[in-house]
């Protein structure tokens, strides 16, 4: 009898666990104690699978597949009985465990048709002493909603070995190919968010960032190929959502990690939080040097109708070194049980050095010299972002209706500095050239939400949003003269001053019946750019607007609790970013010269989009068919000039389509201890310029991944991956294939709070090659290079600290996902 006692009052203690999204933890209860509130409840007995008696005190849990702690539990009753009551439909995790016996998990899916589940009896095998008992919730590596996929990263255990972009690999629908290009289902035209809210750094240079964050960093990764209507307009292929970890405790916990590689690379990352009451905060910070071996490229261009020029060939080497250092911090404090403030603070500030050495030389048609020169070339450059939010959240007695009012702003610096010694080899001057650039992007954002679950079947939302982009650069380059003296080149003014304004609303409604969901929605948005830009010439004014009206509309069936079916369709658009606009033509290198178009209009694009996905706990599988049409579409036009040299600029081509397949897979084997998984995906472009240029293109691109997680173990993990691609299409380009592997093993020690990780990625290919071909009427162009690829890592994570709650923070806040970047950016297609 005192042992039974015990144990009750153990499990009064530790059986409470943390509701997800709430500032409110879950106090244990007995079989009968529902909540006044909920709706929909679960119900069954407890058995000893041999004594066929009922099991007494043991504790049964549902944990919502969208969270990582379960959401209510109780106790069960001297018969073994239980009922769990919960709020919101939905699909659900049933755990039932005790002390001795091996637990038992059951998914389960309550909705407005079947709000009540009679289970009936629950069989635990016994088996298990006190000291042998480990409860482990692992969640699916993939799961799908109404309107994304969503890659969860704290169920792989090749993360702590990874960085952000190689994790990008393995999440479906999305690619990166040999030259660290990102794309979602075979398109580069998307946009990326961190938190759900724009990144401006990640905007300008997702590749450098992403190689720098850990992926451990990660929580989940969502791919939203259909973006609702709460979202921004921009970024015709979609919205790739990075989720951090954002966990916090009563009472604190946190970790520690170093690694470093073969190339002499060295990162770090340091994790604390902590709550106490009302008021809970996180910290988050990551640092990383890296080294980029020598990579050398060489190339040529033909110019059918030049004689002088007909041949451009460039040989070169370039190697590089830098540092970053990014950070998060988060605090929330619940004013009462209807009002919460939260705020966050995070960044991005990194360096680079990178030396170049390039031979440049031209030949007539007969391949006899006509010019060379050498290029040696040292750039450093200082970069990065800035952001702050703050939201207010107001809740009222209807669960889930939410009003929110939130304000974010960002600061983003980039300077940079280039010198080049041009060395005259054949009819080229010789002469030193430095240019220095100081640049300073702010953004203010001003939004405001409101959510309204009307009934069970019907749901509503509204919001306004209103971003001022401030930006500014003084670009001055100077030259060598032959006294020593550097001299400003004021042929090459081009300063900028530039304001953007964009004011949105969007209003969408939601209605869920028992097997379907029918979502419809709009948004309108209306653009401003003025700016100056100073040039050589004088000062030229730029006064853009724009006004669209994007509809939303998607139909989903769910015939059983594991499959979904949906149907949907939307606009997207692509503002051109400012180096778009900018007419200054940038002639530094005399080969290559190219400007922007003041001109352009926003690419809108119809987007359509068929998905089946079937996810159970052996077999999951998700397929997609997916259509985007645009017909104004921005893109990058290369003519000659009657010098030889290439001029590039941007337009508004005729045409682009686009049509894809994609296909994700998992099979769990052995009790989740043996995982396979397939990413893998086909696509076809079409490209046509019009206007009578003769320029069109198109082709198919594939893609495979294969990911292999295996536990021969207690607290080990080997894990094997690899994936081959073929070349992009572009309009007047094409890419080689490519493919990657990597292996890795991992060992939790003490109880698994320090992890020891080592890694080779591509430990059998040295270098790795990729070709690209250039074309139109007038010219053919062909490239290569050659970059360092195998690696090896070795990464070691302490954990410290127990969990109990998230940070209080509001349910809704800002993201800005719009702008098709340019200039040196290399995100939406902007290269």
């Amino acid at each position: 009898m005192k042992q039974a006692v015990t144990i009750v009052t153990a499990l009064w203690f530790l059986a409470g666990v943390p509701q997800t999204g709430t500032a409110q933890t879950v106090q244990p209860r007995t079989q009968t104690a529902a909540s006044e509130t909920a709706r929909y409840t679960v119900s069954g007995t407890v058995i000893d699978a041999s004594t066929r008696k009922p099991v007494s005190f043991a504790t049964a849990s549902l944990t919502a597949d969208t969270a990582a702690m379960p959401v209510t539990a109780v106790v069960t009753d001297a018969k073994g009985s239980f009922t769990l009551a919960v709020k919101t439909a939905g699909r659900y995790t049933l755990h039932l465990s005790f002390t001795g016996y091996t637990a038992a998990d059951r998914a389960i899916v309550l909705s407005d048709s079947v709000p009540t589940l009679q289970l009936g009896e629950t069989l635990l095998e016994p088996g298990l002493t006190a000291e042998e008992v480990t409860v482990t919730a692992q969640r699916p590596l993939v799961t799908a909603d109404i309107d994304k996929i969503t890659y969860n990263a704290t169920s792989d255990p090749e993360t702590p070995t990874l960085t952000a972009l190689e994790m990008m690999r393995k999440v479906p629908m999305l690619t990166v190919d040999g030259d660290d290009n990102l794309q979602l289902k075979g398109q580069t035209n998307f946009k990326i968010l961190v938190n759900g809210k724009t990144s401006t750094l990640i905007s300008r240079n997702y590749k450098e960032v992403l190689k720098s964050m850990p992926a451990g960093s990660i929580k989940s990764i969502e791919v939203i190929t259909d973006p609702p209507a709460k979202y921004d307009a921009e970024g015709i292929g979609g919205i790739i959502n990075i989720v951090t970890n954002r966990k916090t405790l009563d009472g604190f916990n946190g970790s520690l990690g170093l690694g470093t590689d073969t190339w002499g690379g060295i990162n770090g990352n340091a994790y604390i939080a902590a709550a106490m009451g009302k008021f809970s905060l996180s910290a988050n910070y990551f640092g990383n040097y890296f080294r980029s071996p020598e990579a050398t490229a060489y190339g040529s261009t033909e110019n059918f109708n030049i004689d002088q020029a007909h041949y451009l060939d460039y040989n070169s080497s370039s190697k590089s070194s830098g540092q970053g250092n990014g950070f998060s911090f988060e605090a929330g404090y619940e004013i009462d049980t209807f009002n919460l403030i939260s705020m966050s603070l995070n960044g991005y500030l990194g360096g680079y050095e990178s030396k170049g050495d390039r031979m440049d030389e031209t030949f007539d048609r007969f391949r006899t010299p006509t010019e060379s020169y050498r290029t040696r070339s040292t750039s450093h450059g200082d970069y990065g972002s800035v952001s702050g939010n703050i939201d207010y959240q107001r809740t009222f007695l209807k669960p889930d209706r939410t009003f929110t009012a939130s304000y974010k702003f960002d600061y983003a610096p980039n300077n940079s500095r280039y010198d080049r010694s041009i060395e005259g080899l054949l009819n080229y001057p010789t002469y030193d050239q430095r240019s220095e650039n100081r640049a300073t992007g702010y953004e203010h954002t001003f939004q405001a939400d409101y959510f309204d679950p009307i009934t069970s079947k019907h749901q509503i939302e509204a919001g306004l949003k209103y971003i001022l982009r401030p930006n500014s650069s003084d670009p001055e380059t100077f030259r060598r003269d032959p006294g020593g003296e550097w001299v400003k080149e004021e042929n090459r003014r081009n300063a900028l001053d530039y304001r953007q304004h964009i004011a949105a609303a969007y209003a969408s409604y939601l209605l869920k019946l028992s097997k379907f969901s029918f979502k419809l929605g709009a948004r309108a948005e209306y653009t401003i750019n003025d700016g100056t830009f100073r040039l050589q010439d004088g000062d030229h004014k730029l006064d853009n607007r724009y006004f669209d009206l994007i509809p939303y509309v998607t139909f989903g069936w769910q015939p059983t609790q594991q499959q979904t079916l949906r149907l949907g369709y939307t606009q997207r658009l692509s503002r051109p970013g400012i180096w778009y606009l900018n007419p200054y033509v940038n002639d530094l290198d005399p080969n290559h010269i190219s400007t922007g178009n003041p001109n352009l209009k926003s690419e809108v694009g119809h987007s359509f989009n068929l998905s089946y996905s079937n996810f159970g706990k052996i077999f999951n599988v998700s397929l997609s068919l997916s259509a985007s049409l645009t017909d104004n579409a921005i893109e990058q036009l290369t003519t000659t000039l009657p010098s030889g040299a290439l001029y590039s600029t941007y337009d508004n081509i005729g045409s682009r389509q686009y049509y894809g397949v994609s296909f994700y897979g998992s099979l769990r084997l052995l009790e989740n201890k043996l995982i396979f998984s397939l990413n893998a995906g086909s696509g076809y472009n079409k490209y046509d310029a019009g206007n009578g240029t003769g320029m069109e293109n198109h082709g198919w691109n594939h893609y495979g991944m294969l990911n292999i997680n295996a536990q021969p173990w207690k607290n080990g993990n080997v894990y094997v991956s690899g994936g081959i691609w073929s070349g992009y299409t572009g309009l007047q380009s094409q890419g080689s294939m490519g493919g990657y592997h990597s292996i890795g093993i991992s060992h939790g020690f003490l109880d698994k709070k320090l992890q020891l990780s080592l890694s080779a990625s591509n430990p059998f290919q040295s270098r790795h090659i990729y070709k690209y071909t250039g074309f139109s009427p007038e010219y053919a162009q062909w490239g290569r290079s050659d970059n360092p690829y195998r690696s090896f890592r070795i990464n070691l994570t302490w954990r410290f600290g127990k969990t109990q709650a998230q940070v209080k923070k509001a349910r809704r806040g800002i993201r800005n996902d719009d702008v098709k970047a340019g200039g040196s950016s290399q995100q939406g297609g902007g290269q």
